[in-house]
């Protein structure tokens, strides 16, 4: 009788043992996850803060931002897109890599889209988005 209330008694104190280091390893992975990130927006606000202090025009300055972002994120293409004069629309303003338009245009011509990425961005950079149109503007 005293055998199996010991036995139970440790196989509890096991069991407790077991989930305790299950949950602390959870914590030094997510301690871990945070760590990463916290090291990949510093590294971000670095580059970003460099591209400002040696960036002669704000295009420059764009460009940067986009590449860093576009590396950090380890995406193939990305864009910025700034608001136009009047504050309702969404224009492309400076992209890397080949981004595609946000949706059909008469204006897209598929002879010259396989083999112009360029014609890719020159449509892009003419498409108005309002902000309730896309998920750009939400």
């Amino acid at each position: 009788m005293w055998i199996s209330i010991y036995l139970l008694i440790l196989a509890g104190m096991a069991l407790t043992l077991y989930l305790s280091n299950r949950h602390l390893n959870e914590i030094r992975d997510e301690r871990d996850r945070t760590l990463q990130e916290i090291s990949v927006m510093e590294s971000f606000f670095h580059e970003i803060g460099e591209a400002f202090s040696k960036a002669q025009a704000f295009e420059e300055v764009l460009e940067r931002i986009l590449q860093y972002s576009i590396r950090t994120t380890k995406a193939s293409s990305g864009a910025v897109f700034l608001f136009d004069e009047t504050g309702e629309y969404l224009l492309a303003h400076t992209i890397q890599g080949v981004f595609p338009p946000l949706w059909k245009s008469p204006h897209i011509n598929l002879s010259k889209v396989a083999s112009r990425p360029k014609h890719l961005s020159d449509i892009l950079k003419k498409q108005l988005v309002k902000l309730d149109q896309t998920i750009l503007g939400d």
